[in-house]
């Protein structure tokens, strides 16, 4: 164990590299995490972080670059390590996973991660790096061992670059990208000048556009994922930011599609709403979480109606339908009484019963509806809905809440433990 500490007693970090005197030749893999930061930095992220001398940063390197150790780390995962240390750090023989948090201080030159060109690296984990530019990623390479990336609060032009650069992708996820020179997104240095880019393994892609959108628009157009079967929207804070991003994306989803998820969608209107059932035709299961009440509402009627100027319904092979959290409509005032909620319960139990009759035609087609801490879902107006969807015979409905089965269609809108309870008195 190597130990380094600073004169405060909470700055401590430590590694462990494991005694492999009786062990296979080269020891077992193992798991390294080195952490730059302390308990109370996790609850105060206001607080500055150790900053390690030269000294230290050292004596880090030396143990962990030895022979025998640097070829045992399979997992890396650093916290809040200074950048300029961790771009120093050589490519690991054996290293699979590679996570970085938040590293301190930016380069005043530009720095390759030489870690990227580890040769057995397959995942890939960055949270909170909002400075640093695509130079980041080596360019001359492509990153053929690269399967899953997961990013969050990165540039812009970093996500571009790995989604690019990575041409093997099976996973590729980017949330809440840090504003960047996304004018900048330089495609030349990948050999991008023009044409499709095209990633033949991709089955589960996640995106937030940044604003402004800049010159992602035209690297939205040239994205092809022929195998794609996830589509996920992580939704901006402005609706006319979506609707601009998706003209451009949607048009290219494959007929592979089989699951879209929208997160966090703020007032889409439904042109938005059909637009992304047109281009997902294909999509068996629809997940909604944290939609507002206008989103969802829009969402749920175009599902119970046929779509306009076209045969048939939108997503015609639509199975299962999963909402978790709702936004209802808030009170206007202090002499509402909370009439403007209950009337928003009433109106999305009308909404839900409405497009479940209509998807499930005949009455025993197979259709499942599953809800997650939904606001209004143990209301009357939900009850005497689904009692009315049991009395029409819908015996091929299932719901589920919170991950217990709705007896409906025998006993109505009460979990299984509860039914157990009934039956027991």
């Amino acid at each position: 164990m190597l130990t380094l500490a600073k004169d405060h007693p909470i700055y401590v970090t430590s590694m462990v590299f494991p005694d492999s005197s009786h062990l296979p030749k080269g020891g077992f893999p193992f798991s390294l995490d080195l952490r730059f930061d302390t308990p109370i930095h996790r609850s105060r992220p206001d607080l500055e972080y150790f900053k390690p001398s030269k000294k230290i940063l050292g004596l880090i390197s030396s143990a962990l670059l030895r022979e025998v150790n640097v070829r045992k780390v399979h997992r890396l995962e650093i916290f809040h390590a200074p950048f300029k240390w961790i771009t120093s750090c050589p490519r690991f023989p054996n290293l699979e996973t590679l996570i970085i948090h938040g590293p301190t201080g930016r380069p005043d030159r530009i720095l390759v991660l030489s870690l990227l060109n580890s040769p057995r690296l397959h995942s890939l984990i960055f949270n909170h790096l909002p400075l640093l530019g695509q130079e980041l990623v080596p360019s001359n390479v492509e990153q053929t061992q690269i399967t899953r990336v997961s990013l969050a609060a990165v540039s812009a032009d970093v996500c571009v670059a790995l989604l690019v650069l990575c041409p093997n992708l099976n996973h590729f996820e980017s949330t809440n990208p840090a504003y960047a020179d996304v004018e900048g997104v330089n495609l030349q240095a990948y050999g991008l000048v023009d044409g499709p880019i095209v990633l033949h393994q991709l089955e589960h892609f996640g995106w937030t556009h940044p604003s402004p959108l800049g010159s992602l628009t035209h690297i939205y157009r040239r994205l092809r994922f022929p195998a794609l079967r996830t589509f996920r929207w992580h939704a901006h804070e402005l609706p006319q930011q979506d609707c601009s991003a998706l003209e451009e994306f949607l048009p290219n989803l494959p007929k592979t599609i089989s699951r879209l998820e929208v997160l966090f969608a703020i007032e889409w209107p439904m042109s938005l709403v059909e637009h992304m059932f047109i281009h997902g035709a294909t999509a068996r299961n629809l997940h909604l979480d944290g939609c507002d009440y206008t989103t969802m509402s829009n969402i749920i009627i175009a599902l119970g109606r046929g779509s306009v100027g076209r045969r048939g319904v939108y997503l015609p092979q639509l199975e299962r339908l999963s909402i978790d959290r709702i936004g209802m409509i808030p009170e206007e005032d202090d002499e509402s009484e909370g009439l403007g909620e209950v009337l928003a319960e009433a109106l999305m139990a009308g909404h839900i019963v409405d497009t479940l009759r209509y998807r499930c035609q005949p009455p025993n087609t197979g259709f499942s509806l599953e809800l997650s801490r939904c606001d209004g879902v143990w209301t009357d107006e939900m009850r005497d809905a689904y009692w009315l969807l049991r009395e029409e015979g819908h015996v091929g409905l299932k719901v589920w809440s919170d991950s217990q089965k709705l007896y409906l269609l025998c006993w109505g809108m009460y979990p299984k433990r509860t039914l157990d309870r009934v039956r027991g008195s």
